[in-house]
């Protein structure tokens, strides 16, 4: 009769069942799932599949879809995990009529004495329901009872959702328990009742998937094909994990632990902190990058993923312990702007650069310029720029002398001649022979021939007065210019004796001439005077 019931799916529960089975990993050429059902290493299908006999699990594929059945019982698995298995067990039901009995299971009983499950006592609640109930609860050999009643007089005062004793009554198991046997009855056989709540139901089952509702007491058997989910906890071995951790035969693979069974004897594996997987396999355990999914992140700002786990940070400039859980990363008000100041270091010495290098090249440039002038100064600028400023002609004037005409002007740029140190210079040399009275001895014959004796003295001290150093003593242009028409204009009309006269009183003047010798460098035009004379007509 058990056979029958659970070739029926529980519909009622199945949707909470499906939600939380998790993928499963089995051994490498060992079937991972038996219809809707993964089945993960311990378990196992076939032979060297299983880590013991007691995690045998066999795959009944006259159904569709196929039906996982726990070792050689007939109790459908509904789902394995890493600590728990959930199977569809039957309940205890007791019915009646107005003509009288109707059909009853009163008493159901289930054993997994031998294998490796044990009733989970925190997840499992023995439950009756009915308005006339009385339910026991036995282990097999009895060295453990427990029960509850539930009595009601009509349907107003049953609650949804309470167990409390009207319609529903719940009771918690003991730990360890590995079988239990269920009997169901009634104090005045539903007399009082039975046209709202005509059966009476018991069972042991997930209280996590049970909720009550007032339709339960109509027909709950039927709609639930007579089986409710229960969760068994499931062990390897009988040994602690102290005792067995030295053996040849213990199960935790890397990146795991071990764990004592809290519901009965054995122990369990674990994957460690920050892995994921089978902890039975060699490398079943494996790294989570806490970091991948941005959903689930637990860091506020940087994520970096390690071996097992992972550091949250914060950005430069924010201090905090970057985990979205804790502080999680806060601007630094008060930080010290380390990077604008090196910035602006930076920025300075580069402005103090390029200002250093301007004030340089500006003192160079005026350096330069004062040398430019005091040269200019020194080598007759000041009468060559009163020549171009009051002569438009000056270009006119200008001529260019060939190489033949040099060689022929200084005797194959001879220095036969004996001269002394003042006699270097063109115009010291005119001027100490004007004034040894020798002007004739540095003529050529041609010149000497083309004027009469007066009229080259005349332009001699014309120039002499036009080497003077200081410009306010030397004639302007205009004054050479008529000085030497007036020359002209006596050589070809010698009775203008009064113009000559003038002529004479120009050139008879008395002045002051300073000679120096040519500068160069950097030297002062003072140290460079080399003679003064004084020369005067009369």
């Amino acid at each position: 009769m058990f056979h029958f019931l659970v070739m029926f799916h529980l519909l009622f529960f199945s949707p909470s069942l499906a939600s939380n089975t998790a993928p499963a990993d089995a051994l490498p050429g060992c079937s991972g799932k038996c219809g809707n059902v993964s089945i993960p290493y311990p378990f196992g299908t076939s032979s060297g599949c299983y880590q013991s006999r007691g995690f045998y699990v066999s795959c009944n594929t006259t159904y569709n879809p196929p039906r996982l059945l726990l070792s050689t019982t007939d109790i459908e698995v509904a789902e394995i995990s890493q600590d728990s298995v959930t199977v569809y067990t039957p309940m205890a039901r007791d019915c009646f009529s107005g003509l009288g009995l109707g059909p009853n299971i009163n008493s159901i009983s289930t054993d997994v004495t031998g294998l490796p499950y044990t009733f989970s006592s925190s997840r499992n609640m023995f439950t009756a329901l009915g308005c006339d109930t009385v339910a026991l609860n036995y282990q097999s050999s009895f060295s453990f009872s427990s029960g509850c009643v539930s009595f009601c007089s009509d349907k107003s005062s049953i609650v949804n959702g309470s167990c409390a004793g009207i319609g529903c009554c719940q009771t918690s198991i003991p730990k360890g328990l590995k079988s239990i046997y269920t009997i169901l009855r009634s104090l005045k056989n539903h007399s009082t009742t039975w046209t709202f709540s005509p059966c009476s139901y018991a069972f042991l089952v997930d209280r996590e998937t049970f909720v009550f509702n007032l339709t339960d007491l109509d027909d709950f058997y039927t709609k639930n094909n007579g089986v409710v989910p229960v969760v068994m906890d499931w062990a390897i071995g009988s040994r602690s994990c102290e005792d067995a951790a030295g053996s040849p035969d213990f199960t935790c693979g890397d990146n795991s632990h071990c764990v004592n069974a809290t519901n009965g004897r054995g122990y369990r594996c674990s994957c460690n902190t920050g892995y994921r997987g089978n902890p039975y396999l060699t490398r079943g355990c494996q790294d989570i990058n806490e970091c991948e999914d941005p959903a689930t992140n637990p860091c506020a700002a940087i994520c970096e993923n390690t071996a097992g786990g992972y550091i949250c940070s914060c950005p430069r400039g924010f201090s905090g312990d970057g985990r979205r859980s804790g502080s999680g990363c806060i601007k630094d008000a008060k930080r010290f702007p380390l990077f604008q100041v090196v910035l602006g270091c930076g920025l300075g010495l580069l402005f103090l650069l390029i200002t250093g290098s301007w004030l340089n090249w500006g003192l160079k440039k005026r350096r330069q310029m004062r040398l430019q002038e005091k040269f200019f100064k020194q080598n007759g600028g000041l009468l060559l720029q009163q020549r171009i400023a009051s002569s438009e002609g000056a270009a006119e004037t200008a001529r260019i002398f060939t190489a033949e005409e040099l060689e022929r002007a200084t005797d194959n740029y001879s220095d036969s001649r004996d001269r002394r140190q003042e006699e270097q210079n063109l115009a010291i040399y005119f001027l100490v022979h004007m004034r040894e009275d020798r002007l004739f001895e540095i003529l050529e014959p041609r010149v000497r021939n083309e004027g009469s004796r007066e009229q080259l003295l005349t332009v001699a001290e014309l120039t002499r007065r036009c080497l003077r150093l200081r410009g306010t003593e030397r004639p302007t242009t205009t004054e050479v210019a008529t000085e030497l028409e007036r020359t002209r204009r006596r050589r070809e009309h010698p009775w203008l004796e009064n113009e000559h006269g003038e002529s004479q009183s120009l050139l008879r003047e008395p002045a002051t001439v300073y000679f120096t010798s040519p500068i160069t460098g950097d030297e002062d035009l003072d140290a460079h005077i080399m003679l003064s004379l004084e020369m005067t007509r009369g």
